[in-house]
């Protein structure tokens, strides 16, 4: 049970990360 909770946390950040890196460049921009 331990095992698919922790893959879904992985897979869950694989999956949010490149959005966060998208946005926070996003929102470097409007502060630039």
């Amino acid at each position: 049970m331990e095992f698919k909770i922790k893959l879904k946390q992985a897979i869950g950040v694989l999956i949010l990360t490149p959005i966060l890196i998208a946005w926070d460049r996003e929102a470097l921009k409007d502060i630039w």
